[in-house]
């Protein structure tokens, strides 16, 4: 069985509802709504898509099981993202060091100009900033482990050192390898 229908029933069995009421929010019949849910059938995108906005689900969810479940818990969480990282960004731009203000200010421009995608429609906007966020997490991956390190003082071992810094190096060369393919073949 398709993960996705058991999604769908997890999804109204914790609305309580049952499949007549279910399906009748969406215009299907609770047939077809009983079909998916034993797995004879899979839900069409645009089923997804009407299940997403109807119950306010995150159809990233519906398709993948990644969490949170509602669009609401998404919202908090990118909220929450929001408000930690600026809180943590404006210290470094009220910082009392001339150098760090200026260091911090050039992140923000160099951020806001790698994020401007106003003239891209759509989907390339989603395409070209999925591919940012998957550099971003490289990086904040690996230089969370540096800074780490840097705060114990370990970096003088050299095998450690160099053996994140070979992972950061990899792990980049193949995003940027990503990073080209969407700029030869979609944009």
């Amino acid at each position: 069985m398709d993960a996705i229908c058991i999604r769908v029933k997890e999804l109204r069995k914790h609305l309580d509802m049952s499949q007549v009421e279910f399906a009748k929010n969406l215009g299907v019949t609770n047939a077809h709504i009983s079909k998916i849910e034993k797995g004879g059938t899979v839900p069409s995108d645009a089923l997804v898509k009407l299940i997403s906005k109807e119950y306010g689900v995150n159809e990233h969810w519906l398709k993948s099981g990644t969490e949170p479940i509602f669009i609401e818990q998404v919202e908090d969480e990118t909220e929450k993202k929001l408000t930690d990282s600026t809180a943590v960004f404006n210290r470094l731009l009220l910082s009392d060091s001339y150098a760090l203000r200026g260091i911090a200010a050039e992140l923000e421009f160099s951020f806001s100009n790698i994020t401007d995608v106003e003239y891209l429609d759509e989907k390339k906007k989603m395409e070209y900033l999925a591919v940012v966020k998957n550099m971003l997490s490289i990086i904040t991956q690996y230089n969370v482990k540096i800074k780490e390190l840097l705060g114990t003082e370990q970096m003088v071992l050299d095998n450690v050192f160099d053996q994140h810094i070979e992972c950061y190096k990899t792990a980049m060369e193949q995003c940027i390898d990503e990073y080209k393919n969407l700029i030869k073949y979609r944009i």
